[in-house]
């Protein structure tokens, strides 16, 4: 488990991960010594853990492994607990082919930020798929096929509002929509209120940060770096109405403190 496609340099190494096989992943040290997390044990903890009321995110970042994915979640017995996010909208209409239960959030970049600038980029960008060194971007129009770049890239979506397939199909699961803040817009909080499509929003690195979203009726979900900072604040009551994902950005899982859910 890991973020980018490739190790960043504290590792010594930066092998592009979809060009390797596992065992030159397995080989993959932090300077601690210690390993890249797998999903598998990822599951095992998270299957043991003290609150069975908290639920996991999986951002898949790569598109073409649903299945492992999934078996290895209901292995774990931990499927109906997963909410499961990514990039690439055929990935996640795999997952829903498969039986995934669990709700189903597109990241994207969102255009409605722009407003009438953004209809226009949604109309120009339509058939555009423009890769940007590991970055492939991709117009509304290629939504329903898996891009010729699927494995080992990182994708985006630009469009201003989703085609009508993806939209139903976020909508069934009970899931939504993840934008980058900078995206973050009143038209597209309207979207989905309309739409009833979840918003999600990426990424809080402080508490006043995370504070600032959490109050925000028109968010439902906070993406925050700092669990330590947050969790040992006294932040506003009003945020307890909006749902957290704590991010592990270094892949690798703390110390818990179980005493709080």
């Amino acid at each position: 488990m890991y973020h980018n496609p490739r190790p960043r340099s504290e590792h010594g190494c930066r092998p592009r991960f979809a060009r390797h096989d596992s065992a030159v992943v397995r080989r993959i040290r932090y300077p601690s010594g210690e390993g890249l997390l797998e999903l598998d044990d990822a599951l095992a903890i998270f299957a043991a853990r003290r609150f069975t009321a908290q639920r996991l995110c999986l951002d898949v970042k790569d598109a073409g492994f649903e299945e492992a994915h999934i078996t290895l979640a209901r292995r774990h017995g931990v499927e109906a607990s997963i909410i499961w996010m990514s990039w690439v909208p055929e990935s996640l209409a795999r997952l829903r082919q498969l039986g995934a239960s669990g709700p189903l959030v597109l990241a994207h970049c969102n255009l409605l930020r722009f407003w009438s600038l953004g209809d226009w980029l949604d109309a120009a960008c339509a058939r555009l798929e423009l890769r940007m060194s590991h970055i492939v971007l991709r117009g509304a129009r290629h939504a329903h096929r898996l891009p010729q770049r699927a494995h080992g890239f990182q994708h985006g979506l630009l469009c201003a509002r989703l085609p009508a397939t993806v939209e139903r199909l976020l909508v069934e699961s009970g899931g939504g929509v993840c934008v980058h803040r900078s995206l973050l817009s009143g038209a597209l909080q309207r979207y989905c209120r309309d739409t009833g499509l979840q918003l999600w929003v990426f990424r809080a690195s402080t508490p006043a940060a995370y504070t600032r979203f959490a109050i925000d009726r028109g968010i439902d979900m906070v993406f925050c770096d700092d669990a330590p900072g947050v969790l040992g604040t006294d932040i506003a009551a009003e945020c307890y109405a909006t749902q957290t994902v704590f991010t592990l950005t270094n892949s690798r899982i703390p110390s818990a403190d179980n005493s709080r859910p």
